[in-house]
């Protein structure tokens, strides 16, 4: 286990020393921040400024990713500890909402090369019982049943302390 830790600590490291790499470069490329040469247009040379703005703006967005990214690992190893028994009961659902979208291909550009990317058809068929929804992506679904038909489902709820609801999904029976 402690060589395991000792893994992920020097992943870790790596990870913020490239973060910290990549925004250092983008200020440099941003130039001196004299407030005299940046409002006067004295100095440095303007395209050096646009590109270094910009990266700061892609990296700055990538940061908020990985956050995201972080912060749902964090919620969902909190739920898995904070519950302490699972029930699963037969429960009969209601279909709020379906929705098709046709399968497609996107063009896109980078440079000299257009590449097709192929989106596969979705079929969305949104489940409701009492305060829980979820959305499902099933054909077999989306072909058999129709807006407000009823379905069977399987209620996930994760209890904590005291019995207390962590959490609650729906799922469909096997």
């Amino acid at each position: 286990m402690a060589n395991f830790m000792a893994k992920v600590a020097d992943f870790f490291s790596l990870l913020f020393e490239v973060f910290i790499g990549m925004h250092t470069m983008m200020f440099d490329l941003i130039g001196n921040f004299d407030w005299s040469n940046r409002l006067f247009g004295f100095g440095y040379a303007i395209s050096e400024r646009i590109i270094g703005i910009f990266g700061l703006v892609v990296i700055l967005a990538f940061d908020l990713l990985v956050l995201y990214g972080i912060y749902l690992l964090i919620r969902r190893i909190s739920i898995i500890l904070r519950t302490k028994k699972t029930v699963r009961r037969h429960i009969i659902g209601t279909i709020t909402d379906k929705k098709y979208v046709a399968p497609h291909t996107i063009f896109v550009s980078t440079g000299k090369v257009t590449s097709p990317i192929v989106c596969s058809a979705v079929y969305n068929v949104c489940v409701k019982y009492l305060e829980v929804s979820k959305v499902f992506n099933n054909k077999d679904l989306f072909n058999q049943y129709e807006k407000n038909d009823c379905i069977s489902l399987i209620l996930v709820t994760r209890l904590g302390r005291d019995d207390k609801v962590v959490e609650q999904t729906l799922e469909l029976p096997e």
